[in-house]
C-alpha cells in the first residue's frame, strides 16, 4: 500500500501514472490507495489519543 499512497498522495501522480509505474491495473492502485489511506488514518488517530501511547513517568 505504501508505494501507491506515496506516488498518488505525496508525489502527486495520477492513478493512471501510478499504475504504469507500479506495472499493475488501475483498479489495483485505487484499492491500494484506499486501504493505505485507511491504515494511515488509523495509525495517525492513535497518536491523537494520549491514553493509547506509552508515557515516560518521572
Amino acid at each position: 500500500f505504501r508505494s501507491a499512497v506515496i506516488l498518488v498522495d505525496m508525489q502527486g501522480h495520477s492513478l493512471e501514472m501510478a499504475a504504469d509505474m507500479l506495472e499493475v491495473p488501475i483498479g489495483t492502485v485505487k484499492s491500494r490507495v484506499f486501504r493505505g489511506r485507511r491504515i494511515l488514518a488509523s495509525n495517525l488517530g492513535n497518536l491523537s489519543n494520549p491514553s493509547a501511547t506509552p508515557r515516560d513517568d518521572p
